[in-house]
């Protein structure tokens, strides 16, 4: 029988872009799969409080209203860094 690895919901180089930059462009696949809230709070459990902004694509219209448009931009702000002292 084959053990297979759990995926893991956010990417290392978001969470290095995180830690070197203070921001990262996350994409459209990832907030729309878990959702802005469950992408906060996993992001919270490594250790970095964030802001999620969403600017939309201003030479695209839609015809109905998205919560997650595809071609808008997605960006993480590390708000503070949570420190954890084991």
């Amino acid at each position: 029988m084959k053990s297979r690895k759990r995926e893991k919901l956010i990417p290392n180089w978001i969470l290095r872009n995180l830690r070197v930059y203070g921001n990262c462009a996350c994409g459209y696949d990832i907030v729309k799969k878990c959702g802005e809230e469950k992408l906060i709070n996993q992001i919270k459990k490594y250790g970095y409080l964030c802001s999620l902004r969403v600017i939309p694509d201003s030479t695209v219209n839609y015809k109905r209203k998205m919560k997650y448009p595809p071609s808008a931009y997605y960006i993480l702000d590390v708000d503070k860094v949570l420190i954890k002292n084991n």
